[in-house]
């Protein structure tokens, strides 16, 4: 479907495409020349170095706030979008609902994966709160007393909440998650307009999608520098406690990504009736790609392959593959809610179930709007930090380090890619015979 939607969602600023490397190269030395020098000045007292911490702290934040700025249009736009191409989708025949539901099915078990695995493991974490409090004030007031599980409603309390009376008045006062809500509801509702008034009104949000990320391009320019203001100014408070946090949280997420990875295999065993030990063998070609090139996008020729040669009709792989490679990002609610709780902890902040539960939702649905940045599921994360009181620089540090848990986001998008296919063959055809091996 050539939609605005569509093309928003494959879209790349085109300055971005060329620098990329560059962009995580120097985000991470100005990350290790952060913690490093911090420590150092730190360490050995030394007044200019820890002289200089209050000079650079503004500007780490004045960055930090820069990408605040952005975050509601951009992801109302992207949100608008993301609801208005999956009615699209839906229309497009039994393939297609079939597969958007696979895709529903899988992101459920990746939030719920999440949800099971991370708080046991933050619960034997040693996470020092004042690493990370050197970036902000968690929460107003401080405590948990002022979070949002603070005098936590019950089910009407908690709806009544989420409804706002003036959705402007709600962004205002910084309560996202309203605004969230209004957000998909306006979309639903413009599903059910005339084509020719769904396409003005989605037009001008791709605009303004597209005027963010111009803006969000410009940012990103600037964040090795705001990524070394801001870890030499907590590495002057925390020393090498910063990397060991870092530390934990690689080895959370990578991990966690890793294991729900291999629980991939069993649908595809299971329901897709691909043994295992086939489906290893013609998937890892593909994987290997997605390992090389951090891209689904860029792994979709490899994964093409793979599915021809696990015997999938070509029909079935040839709408359901780039399908998949272009909406379908398994890792979302995944790595999103690791980031949550992890962040979480790190501040102090005590998170309410619903809280919880609603922003893995929210995860859910904005894993089929993926904004073509580096790391950009940390731009979808950013209201869900602001909603819970946490500041975004926080998220803004464990991005830096991206490039190492984004290997393996790839990897599992890719792996799910190729489920999907799988099972959708199972379910509308059966596979070809004597593909080759």
């Amino acid at each position: 479907m050539d939609s605005p939607a569509g093309r928003s969602q494959q879209a790349e600023p085109r300055s971005l495409k060329a620098g990329t490397a560059f962009l995580t190269a120097a985000s991470l030395l100005g990350l290790v020349a952060g913690i490093v020098l911090g420590a150092v000045a730190r360490h050995w007292e030394i007044a200019p170095l820890l002289g200089a911490s209050r000079l650079l702290e503004p500007v780490g934040t004045l960055w930090a706030r820069s990408l605040q700025m952005i975050v509601l249009p951009l992801i109302v736009s992207y949100l608008i979008l993301a609801v208005t191409s999956l009615d699209g989708g839906r229309g497009a025949g039994r393939m297609a609902a079939l597969s958007l539901g696979l895709f529903l099915a899988l992101l459920v078990g990746a939030g719920v994966f999440a949800l099971l695995v991370a708080p046991p493991i933050l619960d034997r974490m040693v996470l020092d709160p004042g690493i990370f409090a050197t970036l902000g004030e968690s929460v107003e007031g401080g405590g948990a007393a002022s979070g949002p599980s603070a005098g936590i409603p019950g089910p009407a309390g908690w709806v009544e909440q989420l409804v706002p009376e003036n959705p402007i008045g709600a962004a205002a006062r910084g309560e996202i998650l309203p605004v969230l809500v209004f957000t998909v509801f306006f979309g639903l509702a413009l599903n059910r307009l005339s084509r020719d008034a769904r396409n003005l009104v989605v037009g001008f949000f791709d605009g303004v999608a597209q005027a963010s990320m111009v803006l969000v391009d410009w940012i990103l320019m600037a964040m090795p520098v705001g990524v070394f203001a801001l870890s030499y100014a907590m590495a002057t408070t925390s020393g090498l406690g910063l990397a060991g946090a870092l530390t934990q949280y690689l080895l959370l997420n990578c991990g966690s990504v890793i294991v729900f990875t291999a629980l991939l295999y069993l649908p595809a065993a299971l329901t897709g009736a691909v043994p295992i030990r086939r489906f290893a063998s013609r998937m890892a070609p593909a994987q290997a790609v997605a390992l090389g090139t951090r891209s689904s996008l860029a792994s979709l020729p490899a994964l093409l392959d793979s599915s021809r040669r696990m015997g999938l009709p070509e029909n079935v792989t040839g709408f359901v593959i780039p399908l998949a490679a272009s909406t379908f990002r398994v890792n979302r609610p995944l790595t999103s809610t690791i980031v949550l709780l992890f962040l979480a902890q790190a501040y102090g902040v005590v998170l309410g179930p619903t809280y919880i539960l609603s922003s893995v939702g929210f995860f859910i649905l904005l894993s089929f709007a993926s904004p073509g940045i580096p790391s950009g599921g940390f731009a979808t994360i950013f209201p869900i930090l602001i909603g819970a009181g946490i500041p975004i620089e926080g998220a803004l540090i464990l991005a830096a380090v991206d490039s190492i848990p984004d290997l393996f986001k790839t990897l599992v998008n890719v792996t799910a890619d190729g489920v999907v296919a799988t099972v959708v063959a199972r379910r509308t055809d059966a596979p070809e015979e004597g593909a080759p091996g």
